[in-house]
């Protein structure tokens, strides 16, 4: 008689960011373990044999599968219990019917403090893509709001002057 008991584990971890921002919004870890238990037997002397095994070949693609799948449903657990992770209605298509369009980067009031996401953002004269540009901004920066947001841009006022930079090229502080 032979007996043989093998362990597998994996364990995993998901993140889920908004895009836009950079912002983890979400965050999960999932693990499973398994136990292989191998029998074995044989009689010499009839001239019979007998073998058992229990999953002794499961290869660990099978056992991390296992692990992202408790990744993934402890992911959805924590979006569907956030409801700013949700929808207001049921497809894009009704929601653009309803008139809720999302603006990337809206909300921001007189006297936020904003900085560019990225470097090199230009501030421009008036609040259009065509009009004339004053200058670079350097990544963080630090900008104030001075006035209401425009053809989607933002009126600011930095250290060098004021000027319109694209609500979607600056983030609150």
């Amino acid at each position: 008689m032979a007996g043989g008991l093998k362990f597998k584990e994996a364990q995993t971890s998901m993140l889920v960011a908004d895009s836009r921002s950079g912002v983890q919004v979400a965050a999960a870890e999932g693990s499973t373990k398994k136990a292989d238990l191998a029998v074995g037997g044989a009689l010499f002397g009839g001239g019979a044999g007998a073998a058992g095994g229990g999953y002794g070949n499961t290869n660990e693609g099978k056992i991390i599968a296992a692990a992202f799948m408790d990744n993934y449903n402890k992911i959805v657990t924590v979006v569907r219990n956030d409801p700013s992770l949700q929808r207001k209605v049921g497809s894009l298509k009704q929601e653009a019917a309803a008139g809720g369009t999302t603006k990337a980067g809206g909300g921001f009031n007189e006297g936020d403090v904003v900085v560019p996401k990225i470097a090199n953002v230009k501030i421009m004269a008036g609040p259009s893509d065509t009009a004339k540009s004053l200058g670079t901004l350097p990544r963080g920066e630090e900008l104030v709001v001075i006035g209401a947001e425009k053809d989607g841009y933002i009126n600011v006022q930095g250290a060098n002057g004021t000027g319109w930079v694209k609500v979607v090229l600056v983030q609150k502080r």
